[in-house]
């Protein structure tokens, strides 16, 4: 039987983040859930446009994801699929070749 996503533990614990964003950071200091969080993730992958943008993206992502909550949302909001496409997109063009 699977779960609705609101029946998930909700609240981000404020430790979660190191040397992460601001953004991210202060989304989290105001008491997030990992919902909004990744949804937030999700909207800020969209919007970037260079590889320092999405470098940043995936040191918060790897540190969600260290989580199983956080890993199993956004397996569940942003799809499998999502981390290695954003791990991917922040290789050097010459090496996402090989």
């Amino acid at each position: 039987m699977r779960r609705a996503l609101s029946e998930y533990p909700t609240q981000v614990p404020k430790d979660l983040l190191r040397d992460s964003s601001n953004w991210a950071e202060s989304l989290i200091e105001r008491g997030t859930t990992f919902v909004e969080l990744v949804e937030t993730l999700g909207e800020v992958a969209r919007r970037t446009e260079t590889m320092d943008q999405r470098r940043s993206l995936l040191r918060v992502v790897e540190q969600v994801a260290v989580t199983d909550d956080g890993l199993q949302t956004i397996g569940r909001v942003l799809g499998p699929g999502f981390i290695p496409w954003l791990t991917a997109a922040t290789l050097p063009a010459h090496l996402a070749f090989y």
